[in-house]
């Protein structure tokens, strides 16, 4: 989880230059590994 939280925090300072989409694409595919990560576990 905390290498989550660097990466989104680091992308959250780059967003500051003007990259919001990308960031908000990037964190959108971290959540969606973080699911499916889970239901593979759960299963």
């Amino acid at each position: 989880m905390k290498i989550i939280q660097k990466v989104t925090y680091w992308k959250q300072k780059r967003a500051k230059k003007g990259k919001y989409i990308f960031v908000n694409f990037a964190i959108l595919n971290i959540s969606q590994e973080m699911v499916y990560g889970n239901i593979i576990k759960n299963v």
